[in-house]
């Protein structure tokens, strides 16, 4: 289940700090920062690492070893070498593909007919029953709303009118355009979404997509068989900005399930934020805190997704955000719609979105590079990577103390806002 969090308070949003010296003088002094890392975690990597079994040697019958295949450093393993992994989403997708059962067997291809003012029962959360009405159908989409929730008045009226108008015109065609789509038609055999709000999502959550509804009930009980989306009436009311920024990140959500719905759940996450910021709304709705908390604490890795650790998933969400718009910027549109069809998965998805367009960098060079992009930020770097030219961010990380061999710190290095 892929849920979107409420973000921390506004209100302490801080801006950056002292005077912004000129990016290749940063530049330089932050290389040896990143090097340093470096080659800690080269040092680490090799203690770590057991020593190779003893290679007899060659008599003149034997055939020489081979070169290390291209991608390959020195023989040890690469992001290339990552094996192909099939998209097996639920075990429907696995009795399909091992020839158990048959598609139509298991899905509910009957369309349901619904008409506005009709009232259904739908299943949330492990078995929660919730009784909801609904309120618009749009081209694109059902919006039911929890039976007792929501704004009756003729204000909520136009609000809800306001928010089915930008699903149908903006959110859906650009998400489509940038991710693929949605099944059409879908589970329930019915090209519309269906959108239920809920006076509480609970767990914090603002919105949901949860997988468990693209099984059919043969299999999982409590699916309601709907191509749909949870959203929660408490983050924002129906058509403000937090409704319908959360619309967009849950509708990435369903492209992604058809598209790659084994992918690893920090690359949909990031993929769904950067939805959410092409579709235009605030950064502050997107990330709140987390990319403060994780500029002031780098040293977290995003792709280890901290499930059930409240404490690191706003600096995961903000961190997976930062790194999947740092490669829009880069790359453009077409990289990402390459990314988020990459049968392969995570890193080894991105390696191979880089070869299939033949893009020279590695994993390991955009990782460092997107380092120094959050570190500096300023367009006068380099050749201008280093820097995010749709995002301002809201404080550069501080330099940490520098290790010496990679045990006690010898001296802190230089703040780089103390520098004019």
């Amino acid at each position: 289940m892929s849920a979107r969090f409420r973000r921390g308070d506004p209100r302490v949003q801080d801006a950056a700090p002292g005077a912004r010296p000129h990016g290749a003088l940063r530049l330089l002094l932050f290389i040896p920062l990143v090097l340093a890392a470096l080659a800690c975690n080269l040092t680490a990597y090799r203690a770590a690492t057991p020593p190779a079994e003893p290679t007899a040697a060659l008599t003149p019958t034997q055939t020489p070893p081979t070169a290390s295949p291209a991608g390959q450093d020195g023989g040890g393993l690469h992001w290339r070498d990552a094996p192909d992994v099939p998209v097996v989403r639920s075990e429907a997708d696995w009795r399909i593909a091992m020839g158990w059962a048959a598609r139509e067997a298991l899905y509910n291809t009957g369309q349901r007919a619904y008409a506005e003012g009709d009232t259904e029962t739908f299943t949330y959360d492990a078995g929660r029953t919730v009784e909801a009405t609904l309120r618009a159908v749009g081209a694109h989409a059902y919006w039911w709303i929890e039976t007792g929730g929501g704004d009756d008045s003729e204000r909520g009226a136009q609000w809800l009118a306001r928010a089915v108008r930008r699903f149908d015109e903006d959110i859906y065609p650009l998400t489509r355009t940038l991710f693929g789509a949605e099944a059409t038609p879908g589970i329930d055999g019915d090209a519309r979404v269906h959108i239920l709000h809920l006076t509480d999502l609970g767990h914090d959550a603002v919105g949901v997509f949860d997988p468990y509804n693209q099984c059919p009930a043969a299999l999982c009980p409590d699916s309601n068989e709907l191509d749909m989306m949870f959203v929660g009436l408490d983050w924002g009311p129906v058509g403000s900005d937090q409704h319908l920024t959360t619309l967009a990140h849950e509708f990435q959500h369903l492209i992604g399930y058809n598209v790659d719905g084994n992918d690893f759940r920090w690359v949909q996450e990031g993929l769904s934020q950067l939805a959410e910021h092409l579709n235009g709304f605030d950064p502050w709705y997107i990330a709140g805190d987390g990319v403060r908390e994780y500029l002031d604490a780098p040293d977290f890795n995003f792709t280890d997704w901290p499930f059930g650790e409240a404490a690191a998933m706003n600096k995961a969400y903000a961190s997976a955000y930062l790194f999947m718009l740092y490669l829009y910027e880069r790359f453009g549109a077409d990289f990402i719609r390459a990314l988020a069809h990459e049968p392969r998965d995570g890193l080894a998805g991105l390696q191979a979105t880089l070869d299939a367009r033949g893009i020279p960098e590695s994993v390991d060079d955009l990782y460092a590079d997107w380092t120094i992009a959050n570190f500096l930020d300023d367009p006068l770097a380099g050749d201008g990577r280093y820097h995010y030219a749709t995002y301002t961010l809201p404080r550069r990380p501080q330099a940490a103390p520098i290790p010496a061999a990679c045990g006690q710190a010898r001296r802190r290095s230089t703040s780089m806002a103390s520098i004019t």
